[in-house]
């Protein structure tokens, strides 16, 4: 779920064995259900950075943490994958750049993610 600039939300049974083992290395305090929620806070953006559109943004985000799954990124590195391919959007008229998917790679490391879990 989509919080705007503040990142995303994400809701999932703990023991979802859909999911890939390398999502589960995100470590959680248990609730009292079967399910756990996890705020990704967007990394912040330069202040210099120049918003040319937001034309595609949302679709590459998605784009980005598909990037990471089918690569076997951790759900941490799948998300910050997806706020990559977001900015480079958003600094392009393009909605999705054409170099995309050679620049999440190389960039993962670059910035820092937190991942907040929420107890409902």
């Amino acid at each position: 779920v989509s919080t705007q600039r503040h990142g995303v939300l994400i809701c999932r049974r703990t023991q979802d064995p859909k999911l890939p083992r390398s999502w589960s290395d995100v470590i959680l305090e248990q609730s009292t259900t079967d399910t756990e929620t996890i705020l990704f806070a967007s990394p912040p953006l330069p202040s210099d950075f120049k918003i040319v559109s937001v034309s595609g943004a949302g679709d590459c985000f998605t784009a980005g943490l598909i990037h990471g799954i089918i690569h076997d990124f951790s759900l941490v590195d799948s998300f910050k994958a997806a706020f990559i391919a977001a900015k480079l959007s958003l600094a392009t008229f393009s909605a999705v750049p054409a170099d995309m998917d050679d620049r999440i790679s190389t960039r993962i490391n670059d910035i820092e993610l937190s991942a907040t879990p929420i107890l409902i």
